[in-house]
Parts: structure tokens; C-alpha cells; sequence
């Protein structure tokens, strides 16, 4: 230890790295009468070398005890990382007042930590209210094991490493017989709390009306009668029983066989409820995931799942009056198929969801293009979008054998975004009209000693004027996603009637 402590140089300058030479010449497995004397010499020149590097060690020591800043358990932490070196005459004399110190402060915190024993013993024996909780949701009763169980290890820790070290100060003896009588305190209050939890947890498992019986359990799941909300209720005892006991297993205590059996019991409980919760949460939220227009969609698949909830029909598990859900627990079997067949439920429920929402998008991004595609300079793009969009929206319908009926509100909102679209560009167009028409060849020719047009003006104006026929019979000739008819056949009509105040300025232009 010296050696790692010192530096090369100063190795050589106390001469640290040569204080061995004195037993140069000796073997030690060769001691005898006759060598007695000289292996006694060089053990005192061996001493009187390491005084000036023992002097420089116990400097640094010193030096760290004073970074410490008075702190207990971390003077005793080096004091314990040097306690050879500090067993050595030369630095325990050299330190002598600040052992003696150290002690000093040991005795302070072990009257600070016995006053903090007696205080929260006193006030947590008979009512464990007010007692500090160590984690979220755990017991006043868990709280004060592990408190006894920390102070425990902080009274050994203190009693291994000050063992043997300060027996030359009258003090030390008080010191330790306080320590001792403490420690005892604390194991005596700590098994008498675990004596009386236990019997307290055994004395409600054996109570015939116990939410901790292991007969059967009252799943916590129904409807709420005002709002239709699906409501996941626990047994606050059993839950709380599985925490506790997974906290004073892990602190080292024995649990006995009955709040075993019932803890491997609670572990099921707790799994499966927290899958129940699971399912509320989704079910209690599913309106948010689905886009509104394509909720008739899902009235099928709602009212599967709605009324396995409400009522499974499995063997061992019945619907009380109330509306809850009877589990037994002691049938894992059926246990298991009624949580499989729930999670095989929901997960082709949010398939289905996911499948809808993901063609809706893909409509969206197919309807948002039309923005981009003029109405008249590209009407083969247009015909080619809306095919894609009537294809996508049938193959839907084909995929998943929906209603008809049910399929309607999904097609009238495509037809409204669709309607949009074509408004945009129908007032678009009218403003430019003249640029999206083809080019109209007009010759001017000399004949018989006259100029004239070929093909003549009146041609002309009369192909123009059909060309603004036709641009505005478009939305009456525009036909969108919906297949039944439920009056939405004047609803592209309606584009024409909205921009008219623009035809005047059209036809005048003629």
C-alpha cells in the first residue's frame, strides 16, 4: 500500500525501494539459533528505514481524512481502505488525534442514528400512517422494514470496521456496547413487525368473505352505467399483498407458505388485470382511433367484441346481475382461453382499424394530386385518379364483405373531397379559359378580290361556344364514389349554380 501511494520519486527520495536490502544475504525458511540475532538486526534496520516513508504515507492520509470534511462513513471508508498501513506504530502514533477524532464523530452519529431509531419506532409501532413510504405504492409496514433493515447494515458496517482499531481509547468500549444494544433494538422491533404482518395477512386469507380467498375472484370488469365507459376495478388488498411481499422477500425474510401460495395467486391476478386495463384503456379510446366517416364500418366488428365483454359464454366464468365478470382462479385453463380469446378480439379489431386508416390516407394522398392535374389540360389523369379511387374504395368493400349501407358514409365523404377539387379548378378555369383551349387554326385568304377568313368566323365562334358547352356540363357529367342513391346526384350540379356569375364574363369574351 505505501508503494501505491508514494511516487517514483518519492519512492527513491525516503528510500522506500531499497528498505528490502537489509534482508539481502537471509532466508527465512533457514532460521535457526545461530541466525537469530542477525534476522533480528535486519528487522530493525528494516524499521528504522521505513520511518521517513511511513511519515510522508501518513501525511496523505491525513490529507484525505481532511477532504472528508468531518463526514462519518466516508472517514470510515478510509480508514477501513487503509487499515494495514494505519496498524503500523510509526502512523497510528503520527495520527493518533485524528483516530481519536474519527471516534469522537463515530460516537455522534451513532447517538444521531440511535435518537432517529427511537423516534420512528416510537411513532410507527402502533400506526404506520405517518411513516415515510421508500417506494410508490408500497406499505407504511414495508416502509419501516426497510428502514430497520438499513440501519442494520449500517450498525455492521460500523462494528466490522472499527473492530480492533480503537481498542487503545477508553471511549471505544461504550461505543461499541451502544452499537451492540442498538442493533438489538432494531432486529427485536423488526421481527416483531414481520411476526405481525404475517399473522395479519394469514388471518385475512383464512376470513370467509376475504378479497383474499383464493375460491374465486369478482373480475373488476363492467360498463358504466352513465356514460357506457368499460371500467377495470382491483382488489386494492390483493395488489397491495403482492407488493409488500415481493419488497420483504427481496429484504430476506421467509414468507410463509400460505402468502406464498396466495402471492402465486396475486401474480396471476395482477397479470391478467393489468391486461384488463389494457383493454379498457383500448376500448375506452377506440373513438379516438377511428376516423369518424368510417365508423359504420366498424359497427360489425364492435359489436363482436361489445358483446363478448358483456357476456363471454365461456365454461367457468359467469356475469353476475351487476354486469361484472366472474373469473375463477384456480381454472387456469379457462382463465386462459377467456384472456386469449380477448387479446384474439382486439387485435383483429386494431387490425381493422389500422387496415381502414391506412386506404384512407392513401385516398387522401390520391384526391390531394387532383390539385396538381388541370382540370382540362389533363382530364386523362383525372379519368386515371378517380378509377384508382372508385378501385381502392371497392376492393375495400370486396376485402372485408362490408354492407353496402355501412359503406355509404366512408363513399359521401370522399365525394364531398372530391367535390372540392373539382370546385377549385371549375373557378380556376374560368379565369383562364382561353389559355386551356386547343389551338384554332385561322387562315386569312384573298378571294375574288376579297379577304376572308378560312374557316370562317361564324365556324369558329360556333366551335368556341361548344367548347364552353362542354366546360360547363362537366360537373353534371362528374361522377363520384357513391353507388346508392341518396340525392347526392345534384351535388357536383350545385358547382355550376355556385359559379355562374362567371359565365356572363365568358360568353362575352366569345
Amino acid at each position: 500500500q505505501a508503494h501505491r501511494m508514494l511516487t517514483i520519486d518519492e519512492s527513491h527520495h525516503t528510500g522506500l525501494s531499497t528498505v528490502f536490502n537489509t534482508f539481502s544475504g537471509l532466508n527465512p525458511f533457514h532460521f535457526t539459533s545461530y541466525t537469530e540475532q542477525l534476522w533480528l538486526s535486519a528487522v530493525n534496520q528494516f524499521q528504522i528505514q521505513m520511518l521517513k516513508p511511513e511519515m510522508v504515507v501518513a501525511d496523505k492520509i491525513y490529507t484525505e481524512f481532511r477532504l472528508t470534511k468531518g463526514l462519518p462513513i466516508p472517514l470510515l471508508r478510509i480508514y477501513h481502505q487503509y487499515h494495514e498501513l494505519l496498524q503500523r506504530p510509526t502512523i497510528t502514533a503520527h495520527l493518533s488525534n485524528e483516530r481519536e477524532c474519527l471516534l469522537g464523530i463515530l460516537i455522534l452519529f451513532v447517538n444521531k442514528l440511535r435518537r432517529s431509531v427511537e423516534v420512528n419506532i416510537g411513532n410507527c409501532v402502533d400506526n404506520f400512517i405517518d411513516f415515510p413510504k421508500y417506494f410508490k405504492n408500497s406499505s407504511c409496514v414495508t416502509g419501516i422494514l426497510i428502514y430497520l433493515v438499513q440501519t442494520n447494515l449500517k450498525i455492521e458496517f460500523l462494528l466490522q470496521n472499527t473492530e480492533g482499531h480503537f481498542d487503545e481509547f477508553p471511549n471505544y468500549l461504550s461505543f461499541k456496547n451502544d452499537l451492540l444494544n442498538l442493533k438489538e433494538r432494531a432486529l427485536c422491533v423488526q421481527r416483531e413487525q414481520y411476526t405481525n404482518w404475517c399473522n395479519t395477512v394469514l388471518n385475512i386469507i383464512d376470513g370467509a368473505d376475504s378479497p383474499l380467498s383464493l375460491n374465486s375472484v369478482v373480475s373488476p370488469l363492467f360498463f358504466n352505467s352513465s356514460d357506457g365507459r368499460l371500467i377495470v376495478f382491483f382488489h386494492d388488498e390483493l395488489v397491495q399483498l403482492l407488493r409488500d411481499a415481493r419488497i420483504i422477500s427481496g429484504l430476506g425474510f421467509v414468507l410463509p407458505s400460505g402468502i406464498v401460495r396466495i402471492t402465486s395467486v396475486a401474480e396471476d391476478y395482477f397479470q391478467v388485470g393489468l391486461f384488463l386495463k389494457q383493454i379498457a384503456q383500448f376500448y375506452n379510446t377506440i373513438h379516438s382511433q377511428i376516423i369518424p366517416s368510417q365508423q359504420p364500418l366498424m359497427i360489425t366488428s364492435s359489436f363482436a367484441f361489445e358483446n363478448f365483454l358483456r357476456n363471454p359464454n365461456l365454461n367457468g366464468i359467469k356475469v353476475l346481475p351487476d354486469g361484472r365478470v366472474k373469473l375463477n382462479w384456480q381454472s387456469p385453463n379457462e382463465l386462459f382461453t377467456y384472456v386469449s380469446k380477448m387479446q384474439h378480439l382486439v387485435e383483429s379489431f386494431s387490425l381493422e382499424i389500422r387496415r381502414l386508416r391506412r386506404s384512407h390516407f392513401h385516398l387522401s394522398t390520391l384526391v390531394g394530386d387532383l390539385y396538381d392535374k388541370h382540370l382540362r389540360k389533363s382530364q386523362s389523369k383525372w379519368k386515371n385518379v378517380l378509377s384508382d379511387i372508385r378501385e381502392l374504395i371497392y376492393r375495400v368493400e370486396l376485402e372485408n364483405s362490408y354492407d353496402p349501407s355501412h359503406l355509404l358514409a366512408w363513399q359521401v365523404h370522399w365525394d364531398y373531397q372530391l367535390y372540392k377539387v373539382l370546385e377549385f379548378w371549375y373557378s380556376c378555369c374560368f379565369h383562364g379559359f382561353h389559355d386551356s383551349l386547343p389551338d384554332i387554326q385561322l387562315d386569312l385568304v384573298l378571294k375574288n378580290d376579297v379577304l376572308q377568313f378560312r374557316p370562317p368566323l361564324e365556324e369558329v365562334r360556333s366551335k368556341y361556344m361548344r367548347e364552353i358547352r362542354y366546360f360547363l356540363t362537366i360537373p353534371r357529367g362528374f361522377r363520384g364514389v357513391t353507388k346508392l342513391n341518396i340525392g347526392l346526384s345534384n351535388l357536383f350540379c350545385q358547382i355550376m349554380e355556385r359559379n355562374s356569375i362567371h359565365l356572363l364574363n365568358l360568353i362575352s369574351e366569345a
